[in-house]
């Protein structure tokens, strides 16, 4: 067999589409070289397709399969790209709600908490991680935060930290999520619910 003409490109088409110089053949043969994905050989195409890789290799230079591969795989990869940042920015916007919520916890609990169940230098701990995170998320500057300690004392503490901005959404969420089981551990200390006798 004869391998077909050099294939001219549609130009309201993709590349991986059926063009309409290509038969039904010859573009059953091109998807099922597209489908062996980013390793893809035209010997293993012509195995796939019971064909010899002598013609097949005429067939795909005509009809320009690794230049319409390379264009498929780029748009792949671009569409992988773009779900991860979508991804990404959901995971943000659930870690600020999440951190919005400690935060108004923590702030609401300054008022009633008991100082014998929970040590100042806990609290100023719990507002730090959750100023660094809010810090992480939200970027800016360093923020001061000022609480009362045991006697009125202002307890300073710099929330510049950035240590959070080296890490995956997903690590971002587990160390936030941490810090909800320490919110939920010290308020329910604070409260007496968490006492054994």
């Amino acid at each position: 067999m004869k391998p077909p003409e050099r294939l001219q490109l549609d130009t309201d088409r993709d590349p991986w589409d059926r063009q309409s110089g290509e038969s039904d053949a010859l573009y059953a043969h091109f998807r099922t070289y597209l489908e062996l994905g980013p390793g893809r050989t035209v010997r293993k195409t012509a195995e796939t397709r019971a064909l010899t890789a002598p013609y097949l290799r005429g067939v795909a230079a005509a009809m320009r399969w690794r230049e319409r591969a390379d264009a498929y795989d780029a748009e792949a990869r671009e569409l992988y790209r773009a779900e991860l940042e979508a991804r990404a920015r959901d995971a943000a916007r659930a870690d600020a709600e999440l951190l919005d919520k400690v935060a108004e916890r923590l702030g609401e609990s300054l008022d009633w908490l008991d100082a014998r169940h929970l040590k100042p230098a806990d609290l100023v701990r719990l507002l730090d991680v959750v100023m660094r995170h809010r810090r992480a998320l939200y970027g800016g500057a360093g923020v001061e935060v000022t609480v009362s300690g045991p006697g009125g004392g202002p307890v300073q503490l710099d929330a510049t930290g950035d240590d959070l901005a080296a890490l995956s959404p997903e690590q971002r969420r587990r160390r936030i999520a941490e810090t909800v089981e320490a919110v939920q551990r010290a308020l329910a200390a604070a409260s007496g619910a968490d006492d054994d006798d």
